[in-house]
């Protein structure tokens, strides 16, 4: 059985793998909201902004629509 420092250093090593790839795929969302930005002229701070507001608005949304959803949030 491993013990915690054991276990520990999997971990590192798990995450050492793993940030190039999450740091991959910040990059391109990032690509593509730049690439809706110049294709559509809205700027992306206003895109990310406005999805944020409706995300705000989202449970009131699905207590209205989805019959029992005020118990599951």
């Amino acid at each position: 059985m491993k013990d915690l420092k054991d276990l520990r250093v999997e971990i590192d090593a798990i995450d050492s793998e793993l940030a190039p790839l999450v740091a991959r795929r910040l990059k391109l969302a990032d690509d593509v909201a730049a690439a809706v930005s110049s294709l559509s002229g809205v700027p992306v701070e206003r895109m990310t902004l406005a999805s944020a507001e409706q995300l705000l608005g989202i449970e009131k949304e699905l207590n209205g629509v989805v019959v029992g959803q005020e118990d599951a949030i």
